[in-house]
C-alpha cells in the first residue's frame, strides 16, 4: 500500500500548506473495491465474456454493490479516508 502511504503524506502536506495560507485543504476519500465472482462464475483463470448480456450483468451487479456500500461509509470532513471492500 505504498501508494496510499504516499497519498496520505501528500494530503497532510497540502493540508499544512493550506493552513499556513489561512485556507482549508480539501477532503480525500479513496475507495478500494474488490471483485468476487458470482455464483456460476469461474475464478480469474477463465476467459472473459464480452457478450452484451454478460457485461450488462456485471455492470448491474457493480451498481447494486456500490449503491449498498456508499451510504454506509463515514466520510470525514477535512480528512483523509481509505475504505476497502473485502476482496
Amino acid at each position: 500500500m505504498l501508494l496510499l502511504d504516499h497519498a496520505r503524506r501528500e494530503h497532510a502536506l497540502r493540508a499544512r500548506i493550506a493552513e499556513l495560507g489561512g485556507e482549508r485543504a480539501g477532503d480525500v476519500t479513496i475507495l478500494l473495491l474488490g471483485y468476487h465472482p458470482g455464483p456460476g462464475e469461474e475464478g480469474p483463470q477463465k476467459g472473459f465474456d464480452y457478450a452484451a448480456r454478460a457485461l450488462s450483468a456485471h455492470w448491474a451487479a457493480g451498481e447494486r454493490d456500490l449503491g449498498a456500500t456508499l451510504p454506509a461509509l463515514a466520510i470525514p470532513s477535512g480528512g483523509f479516508a481509505v475504505h476497502a471492500t473485502p476482496g
